[in-house]
């Protein structure tokens, strides 16, 4: 290999993809900051870094032969590096949208990838052409495996199904069907023709005859979705990672749980096996990966420090302070004049991922991939309530306009309603479809949330019951706002549009198509009702004008996606929060007139601190 060792950055976002070669020597991993670093396994140094790819990384593979290193991104390409120039030997383009994952065949000749488009595809590794394109399935696909002798792959996807294809010929032979909800990774025994595991949001993992769909058995425990499972090179045991925040291994003869790995508090992007079955890595919210005995739990490298990424901003009322959530567990005020750190404080035990501020301006409510929601007094952070709320990620949260109560929109589907004073729960809205519920806002006397099957759906506030559900998108829904006044609903999708729903007449309308080149993340009415605002996973900000459609500003100063958009309370400034950690601060003539830094915090109480204080 013709690079040297070098101390390169670490990562500075969400590792999302994780491989181990086969021989045993080199560590690659994929993130959110669209890097792709190859680590040296014993040093558990950062050797090289590619930034090839323009949008998230979703997934590394290394061939068995170990000559090359496979990617697979959101920007819907995949890509072969070539470890002995460390150049890219070809770029797979073809997919209409994201890839979700990319494995190499056994015999080192093909590579199948699977993606949000409803197909894979078969590709030929020396010319970088397609050889086949997989399209049985109706929705998006997840995850995609071999057979270990190169004739059969196996897809799975968000249609709860798992189809075995003919790998020559593209032919379907086989459907596995019996999980409800998407099924998220599927795995092929090395081994074993006659074994597949399956993992999926129903929270099961089955154990499958590939050929004659009988169900060998079924490993049970976990209390979420399943998100990833790694069978063993030696083909005895299985790994599997759940939104419940926890890593389990599974006897695969006797289906029985060897070991669990628990108070991680992270949610688990990927796993992978060392050759030797003996140790695990897995993607998390830090800089790099971390490494486990599978079969006592215990790290076996150092854990190295968090990322600072950026997911929520808020502006207090008196447009003073800058409240920030991130990637570091830490929710951050700042003075918005100086941008120094007036408070800081780890609020959770995994990333912060909704903020929402009461209206009597008194308390702030966070949520967490942790799955609670926390609920503090807005002067000093002190916490109120500390409420487990959902199994896995809570991705919103809302004020009822009195105050009193507060929703959470959960990665179980579930929309939930809580009293502040004693933190009960009151109320919960089920989806009932398998799909995730990704934001909510409280108009007046209802609930809007929004689904990432792309609809929204209107509950009555007193009764909680169902009005109205309406397709608003092609794709999932990222994010919903509300103007002041309670007439208008806006929302925003992977779909790149933007779209606005009218209260009173129950109309909608499409707003913005094709708003930005990549999926939008987060919009915001400005108070005044003028504009809208809108940031996307192309690093880039726009303001719209509301009545004419027309585009007023795009801003672009970002090395990363920007995860959220806010108003200063007078309509007069905007703010952009991203997960290269920074938050901008702009005026209406697109000048950047501050940034805020999303730094290390340091002597913090830990969340653990903070529940058994509130509890004693």
């Amino acid at each position: 290999m013709f690079w040297e060792k070098t101390n390169s950055n670490l990562h500075q976002s969400v590792i999302r993809a994780v491989a181990w070669s086969q021989d045993g020597k080199w560590i690659a991993t994929g993130s959110y900051d669209k890097k792709v670093k190859l680590w040296d396994a014993k040093l558990r140094e950062v050797v090289f870094t590619w930034d090839f790819h323009t949008d998230l990384l979703e997934a590394v593979d290394f061939s068995r032969d170990g000559r090359y290193l496979a990617t697979a991104a959101a920007d819907a390409s995949a890509a072969i590096i070539d470890l002995k120039t460390g150049l890219v030997y070809r770029r797979l383009w073809g997919h209409a949208d994201d890839l979700m994952w990319c494995v190499f065949s056994p015999d080192n000749q093909r590579i199948v990838t699977a993606s949000l488009d409803h197909t894979a595809k078969v590709w030929d590794i020396d010319t970088g052409r397609v050889i086949l394109t997989l399209g049985g399935h109706n929705n998006y696909l997840n995850s995609a495996t071999w057979s270990p002798d190169g004739n059969y792959i196996a897809t799975s996807g968000d249609d709860s199904r798992v189809v075995i294809w003919n790998a020559n010929t593209g032919e379907e032979i086989a459907e596995l069907a019996g999980h409800q909800g998407h099924i998220n990774s599927v795995v092929w025994s090395s081994d074993d023709m006659n074994l597949i595991a399956t993992g999926a949001h129903d929270g099961r993992v089955v154990i499958w005859n590939p050929f004659t769909q009988e169900l060998l058995g079924e490993c049970t425990g976990h209390k979420s979705a399943i998100k990833r499972l790694a069978l063993s090179p030696n083909g005895k045991y299985l790994l599997s990672g759940s939104y419940d925040r926890t890593i389990k291994l599974w006897n695969l003869e006797t289906h029985q749980c060897l070991h669990t790995i628990e108070g991680y508090h992270k949610w688990e992007n990927s796993l992978a096996w060392d050759p030797t079955s003996q140790y695990m890595i897995c993607g998390s919210f830090g800089e790099s990966f971390r490494m486990f005995n599978p079969f006592n739990g215990e790290e076996v490298a150092t854990p190295m420090g968090k990322t600072h990424g950026v997911n929520v901003v808020k502006l207090s009322p008196d447009n003073q302070r800058v409240f920030v959530g991130g990637d570091d567990f830490v929710l951050r005020v700042f003075d918005r004049e100086s941008g120094e750190v007036m408070l800081e404080k780890l609020v959770h035990e995994s990333l912060v991922q909704g903020l929402a501020i009461s209206p009597n301006q008194e308390m702030i409510a966070t949520t967490s991939y942790d799955g609670t929601l926390r609920i503090f007094q807005m002067s000093n952070l002190e916490l109120i309530q500390a409420i487990v709320a959902h199994d896995g990620i809570v991705n919103s949260v809302a004020w009822s306009p009195d105050s009193k109560r507060v929703a959470t929109a959960g990665y179980d589907g579930d929309l939930k309603v809580w009293y502040v004073a004693t933190g009960a729960n009151i109320a919960t809205m089920v989806d009932g479809t398998g799909y995730k519920c990704k934001a909510v806002v409280w108009v007046n006397n209802e609930l809007f949330s929004g689904y990432n099957s792309g609809y929204i759906r209107i509950w009555d506030a007193t009764t909680w019951g169902l009005k109205e559900q309406i397709k608003m998108h092609d794709s999932l829904i990222n994010s919903i706002d509300v103007t002041l006044d309670g007439r208008h609903v806006v929302t925003v999708s992977r779909d790149l549009s933007v779209r606005v729903f009218d209260v009173e007449s129950r109309e909608r309308f499409i707003f913005k198509e094709q708003a930005h080149r990549k999926s939008i993340k987060s919009v915001a009415f400005s108070p005044d009702k003028r504009y809208i605002l809108t940031g996307s996973y192309d690093n880039t900000a726009i303001l719209w004008d509301f009545q004419t459609g027309e585009k007023v500003l795009h801003v672009k100063h970002h090395q990363s996606g920007i995860a959220y958009v806010t108003w200063s309370q007078d309509s007069r400034e905007f703010f952009t929060g991203s997960w290269d950690a920074q938050v901008g601060r702009w005026d209406l003539e697109g000048n950047m007139i501050g940034i805020y830094h999303n730094t290390i915090c340091r002597n913090l109480e830990s969340t653990e601190f903070l529940v058994k204080q509130l509890q004693g």
